[in-house]
């Protein structure tokens, strides 16, 4: 089928509360794993996988960590605005994560309508000092929004400020608060 006839109805399925897994399993390893072989589907567990791999597979091992992106500002009027970080603007990640007093990040903004202008402010505290963040929109972009993140003390990283400013970022799916546990129990 040719991708302009494609429709996204095409992808839209019931999906019950109950298939949902809200937290991760205990023993991760014990978590299920759908495997498609030769037009057949059945399931196992991660624990079994090199046993479904075919010989001479080249196996990919992603150590990355999923980091607090997902920061919620309050409005003055009481509104929240949702600032989801999804990558450094115009520059690398590691360069990013290292700078201090101000970085900008490519983003997606819940709530953007009721952002028209002026910055947001968030207070936090990294290592025991009160941290004044602040959010800046910079500029729209066809598919999100340019934010520039600055803060006073500015000799924190931006690493050091979003840990404590931000919440792990939950799929859409998953109707519960974040969690403390979530930063290290939500990673692969």
């Amino acid at each position: 089928m040719h991708p302009r006839h494609i429709s996204i109805n095409d992808f839209t399925y019931h999906l019950p509360n109950e298939k949902i897994a809200f937290h991760p399993l205990q023993q991760r390893d014990q978590s299920k794993l759908l495997i498609y072989k030769k037009g057949e589907i059945k399931e196992d567990i991660y624990k079994n996988i090199a046993g479904n791999l075919p010989e001479n597979s080249l196996l990919i091992f992603n150590n990355t960590k999923v980091i607090p992106a997902r920061i919620l500002f309050k409005k003055e009027t009481g509104g929240t605005i949702e600032i989801f970080c999804l990558e450094p603007f115009e520059e690398e990640y590691t360069t990013v994560m290292n700078k201090k007093s101000s970085a900008k990040w490519k983003c997606m903004i819940g709530g953007a309508s009721k952002w028209k202008e002026g910055n947001l402010t968030k207070k936090i505290t990294v290592n025991n000092e009160e941290v004044i963040l602040t959010a800046t929109l910079k500029q729209k972009l066809p598919d999100a929004y340019v934010t520039e993140f600055s803060w006073q003390p500015s000799h924190y990283s931006f690493a050091e400020v979003i840990e404590q400013a931000g919440d792990i970022p939950l799929p859409p799916y998953i109707k519960r608060d974040v969690e403390e546990n979530d930063k290290e129990r939500y990673q692969t």
